[in-house]
C-alpha cells in the first residue's frame, strides 16, 4: 500500500495564547547558548547510551513550532543528520511518522541516523546490514525490519570486509564474508516499502551501485544524506529529479525537485543556525572534506565524537 506523502509544506502557524508564546520566548532565551555573532556547535555527546541533546539556536518561530520536541529530544547521528531530518520534514513529533531506509545500518544505536527517529518519533522502516558483529543489537533494541545482507545494483556474489564502521565489499581487513548481495529494489519489494520519506546511504564507496538498483519506476524517496557524494553520483540523482541543497558534515542531503523550495527555505531561516560548523550549503567545502574536519574539531571539544 502506497503511503501518503509526508512533506506537503508547511502548515500556516497559528497564534497562541499571550501566556503562552511568553513562555516560549522565556524558554528560548534560557537555553539559548551562545552570544550573537559567535556561532558554536553545541552537541553534548552522552557515553552511556551513545545520544545526546542537541541546543539549536533558532528563531523565536521556530521555536514556538518545536518547542519541547528539536530542543528536549535525544539524538544518536553522529553529526546531527536524525535532527537535520526531522527538522526539514517539520516532523518533530509522533504527529507525523516517516519511513526510513537505513543503508548500512552500521550499530543499532551508537552515531545512528535512524534510532531517534524510530524510537522517538515513531517512524518505521528498514535496516541493512551486513556485519554479524551488529545483528544481536538490532534484535534487543529496534524495531526496523533487518537485512542481514549488502547491496548492489544486480544481486551477486561478493567478499564483504569485515572492519567495523567502515567495512565494505571487497578485500581489505583481517576478516571477511563472503555475501550474496541483493538490489535495493528487491529488498523493497519484499518489504512493501515504495514511499521512503528519508534513505540514509554510507556503505563505504559503494553508494552510486546501491542507487543503481533502485526501481525508480515505482520507488519515491523525499531526502537522502550520502556520504563522500562523487561528482558521478550528484550526477545521477540529479538525472532523478533529485537536488543537493546543503551537507552535514561529509553528508550531502539531496531533496526530490517538490521539496527543494522548502529546503532551501529551512537552511536559511533555521539550518545554517543550528549547528553552525557542522552544516553548511558551501557544497565544495562538504566536497573537499573541509567541513567534515571542522565539525569533527568542534564535536570532539564538546564530546559528540569519543575518543580514546
Amino acid at each position: 500500500m502506497r503511503h501518503e506523502p509526508l512533506t506537503n509544506g508547511r502548515q500556516p502557524l497559528r497564534a497562541g495564547p499571550v501566556l503562552a508564546t511568553a513562555a516560549a520566548l522565556l524558554l528560548l532565551w534560557l537555553i539559548e547558548p551562545h552570544k550573537q555573532g559567535q556561532p558554536a556547535t553545541h552537541f553534548r555527546y552522552n557515553e552511556k547510551d551513545h545520544c545526546g541533546r542537541f541546543h539549536p539556536a533558532v528563531t523565536n518561530d521556530e521555536m514556538q513550532r518545536n518547542i519541547g520536541s528539536i530542543v528536549q529530544q535525544r539524538w544518536c547521528g553522529q553529526f546531527g543528520q536524525d535532527r537535520v531530518i526531522a527538522s526539514l520534514l517539520n516532523a518533530t513529533t509522533k504527529a507525523i511518522r516517516g519511513t526510513f531506509v537505513d543503508l548500512a545500518a552500521n550499530d543499532a544505536i551508537r552515531n545512528s541516523n535512524t534510532y531517534a527517529l524510530e524510537q522517538l518519533l515513531g517512524w518505521h522502516g528498514l535496516c541493512v546490514e551486513p556485519n554479524p558483529k551488529y545483528h544481536p543489537g538490532f534484535e534487543a533494541y529496534r524495531r526496523c525490519a533487518l537485512a542481514k545482507t549488502c547491496v548492489t545494483a544486480e544481486k551477486r556474489e561478493v567478499q564483504f570486509a569485515l572492519a567495523g564502521g567502515k567495512g565494505h565489499i571487497g578485500a581489505g581487513g583481517k576478516k571477511s564474508l563472503k555475501l550474496t548481495c541483493e538490489p535495493l529494489s528487491t529488498l523493497l519489494a519484499h518489504h512493501k516499502m515504495r514511499a521512503i520519506t528519508y534513505l540514509s546511504l554510507d556503505v563505504e564507496g559503494g553508494e552510486l551501485d546501491a542507487l543503481r538498483g533502485v526501481d525508480w519506476n515505482t520507488t519515491t524517496i523525499d531526502v537522502l544524506t550520502v556520504e563522500t557524494a562523487s561528482a558521478e553520483l550528484v550526477a545521477f540523482l540529479e538525472g532523478k529529479g533529485f537536488a543537493r541543497v546543503f551537507c552535514v558534515a561529509l553528508d550531502s542531503v539531496f531533496v526530490a525537485a517538490r521539496l527543494k523550495k522548502r529546503a532551501t527555505d529551512w537552511y536559511g531561516r533555521l539550518g545554517k543556525f543550528m549547528e553552525p560548523l557542522c552544516i553548511s550549503d558551501d557544497l565544495d567545502k562538504c566536497s573537499a572534506g573541509t567541513l567534515l574536519e571542522q565539525c569533527s574539531a568542534a564535536c570532539t571539544r564538546t564530546r559528540c565524537v569519543k575518543t580514546g
